[in-house]
Formats: structure tokens, sequence, C-alpha cells
């Protein structure tokens, strides 16, 4: 891709459809989201910070018996801190 202008979200979403604003994120989700690029971008400046790139996580197909490799297995409880 060439260099781009974008003035606002809305400028991004032209090119990006898929693109998603999460104060102060604008996330990217990449080959039919496989893939999450988690970005800070000040349109002001003309800047692009990246924060994040990772796979998503795998999620269970649907309700009944889950198998070995689905995410609920390998989740892990989150613990209130005191």
């Amino acid at each position: 891709m060439e260099r781009q202008d974008f003035r606002d979200l809305m400028a991004v979403r032209a090119v990006w459809p898929t693109a998603d604003f999460v104060d102060p994120y604008t996330i990217f989700n990449i080959k039919g989201n496989h893939y999450r690029l988690l970005t800070i971008i000040h349109y002001r400046y003309k800047r692009v910070y990246i924060q994040d790139f990772s796979p998503m996580q795998p999620m269970s197909a649907g309700p009944g018996p889950i198998g070995k490799d689905s995410y609920h297995d390998h989740a892990q409880p989150i613990h209130a801190q005191p």
C-alpha cells in the first residue's frame, strides 16, 4: 500500500472496512480474523503506533462436548486481586 493521509476513522474504514475503534485503540482484524493488529493512531500528527500483533484465540464451535483443542480447555481462570 502507498502512503495514505487518513484524517479520521471513517477514512481508515474506506480502505480497511474491518477496522474498529475501542478508545484509545484502532483494531485491525487480519486474514479473516486470524490475527489482530492493535494500534494507536494520532491523526493530527500522522503517526501510527503498533501496540500488539497477535493471533486470535480459538473459540468453541458451540454448545456440546468440548474438544481437546478448544479454547475453553486451555483457558485459565481469572482471579480478582485483593
